[in-house]
């Protein structure tokens, strides 16, 4: 199963600077992240953005008949993917968003890709929706994509929290230089589970 959590983010007032971000999982390993800045707008276009290209994310690397589940803490997000056509149809407010989340989740099923959309509380420690925070809010600050390819080095990736290991343990935030700008300072090998020990611990 692939799971993608997303988040939206909105700095300097709401309209203000916003982004959305998505991190896609297999497994627990890491497939691909991105914070994506969509100008002067507002947190729940924010959240919308992150979802849609968080789905868009899903279909590029789901495997036949792999299932997809969306993550989100945006109850705006998680209770309209159950109606977006609805939405759509009697254009709603973000109606146009709500087509393409529509159509992307329609992608999905079109391929055989059954879709799951979980709510989640947020800043509760949940590494993946950590993650997509973090890479939301350095997007709207900055208004440029944020990349984990961006705070790569010596081929290990830099994750924004302590990291929350299979038997529980707690491996604290420690090591890379604070040139960072992402402010992301955990590292962990390229292509190793984002929740379990790493040599990088």
């Amino acid at each position: 199963m692939i799971t993608v959590f997303t988040d939206g983010s909105c700095v300097y007032g709401n309209p203000g600077n916003a982004a959305g971000a998505y991190v896609a999982m297999r497994d627990g390993v890491l497939l691909e992240a991105l914070g994506i800045p969509i100008g002067q707008s507002t947190n729940n276009r924010g959240e919308m953005a992150g979802a849609i290209q968080g789905l868009l994310a899903a279909a590029r690397h789901a495997q036949p008949g792999e299932e997809v589940l969306l993550v989100s803490d945006s109850t705006y997000v998680v209770e309209g993917m159950r109606n977006a056509r609805d939405r759509v149809a009697r254009l709603a407010f973000n109606h146009d968003l709500w087509k393409e989340m529509a159509d992307a989740a329609d992608a999905l099923a079109a391929s055989e890709h059954a879709l799951h959309v979980k709510w989640v509380r947020g800043h509760k420690g949940n590494p993946g929706n950590t993650l997509s925070d973090r890479l939301a809010r350095a997007a709207a600050r900055e208004q440029r994509k944020h990349t984990m390819d961006m705070v790569f080095k010596n081929d290990c990736l830099v994750s924004p929290a302590p990291l929350i290991c299979h038997d529980n343990t707690v491996h604290p935030t420690a090591s890379y230089p604070r040139q960072n700008t992402t402010g992301f300072d955990h590292p962990v090998r390229r292509g190793e589970e984002i929740a379990a020990c790493s040599n990088a611990c």
